[in-house]
């Protein structure tokens, strides 16, 4: 199995309201990817983070292998949910790794 941490920064010209609208409109898109596509067993987001940390989204997701992972994304569904997540986002960092 593979994980897929993605860590997201909101842009900062965006609203208190604007943030926590963009924060559920990434969770929703998100985790609606589970069950759309093979290979995504679990994703989650979070935003409810510790002030000790310097990321203020963590996309915590976990694919049945490597091809999968590849298969995910390229797939029509993450790209239309990623093209809302852009929109919203400053800075994206990820780290894929076996589990």
């Amino acid at each position: 199995m593979v994980k897929h941490i993605v860590l997201l920064d909101l842009r900062e010209d965006l609203t208190k309201e604007e943030q926590l609208e963009a924060m559920e409109g990434i969770k929703s898109r998100l985790e609606a990817l589970v069950g759309k596509i093979d290979g995504l067993l679990d994703a989650k987001v979070y935003f409810d983070m510790i002030d000790t940390c310097n990321s203020r989204i963590v996309l915590d997701s976990t694919l049945e292998s490597e091809e999968a992972l590849r298969g995910y994304i390229v797939h029509p569904e993450h790209k239309l949910a990623g093209t809302y997540v852009k929109s919203k986002v400053a800075n994206k960092r990820s780290a894929d790794f076996f589990i």
